[in-house]
């Protein structure tokens, strides 16, 4: 719901809603190349957001990635809060999930349909 994902976003944004619901979803993305090197990244994204000055885009929180550089990056340059994870793809049977862990004693499994994860590297 909309009140619910509005508290997770700045006071600077506002979120676009349908019928009461915020326009969000999940980002899954594995860089082979990037300025930071290779990472992993996966959010939760709040939903459609615009800015004060009319500016469009989507919100992540949480947003989990795999370097510490991307933690830096997040914080300093797009102002998000990005968590250190390990992520794992897995495609194994018919259902590919995608696994997260947070630390040592929690382990997060979402199911992600295939068209969502990153294609396999040759």
């Amino acid at each position: 719901r909309t009140e619910a994902a509005a508290s997770r976003v700045p006071a600077s944004l506002t979120l676009l809603s349908l019928f009461g619901w915020s326009l969000g979803g999940v980002f899954v993305a594995a860089w082979d190349e990037s300025p930071l090197g290779p990472y992993a990244e996966v959010a939760l994204m709040c939903g459609l957001a615009i800015s004060r000055d009319g500016m469009f885009g989507a919100w992540p929180q949480p947003l989990l990635v795999t370097r510490r550089e991307a933690v830096v990056a997040g914080r300093e340059i797009f102002g998000h809060d990005p968590i250190l994870a390990d992520i794992d793809f897995i495609n194994d049977g018919p259902a590919d999930e995608l696994t997260f862990t947070c630390d040592a004693d929690a382990r997060a499994r979402v199911q992600v349909p295939e068209a969502l994860l990153p294609s396999p590297s040759p």
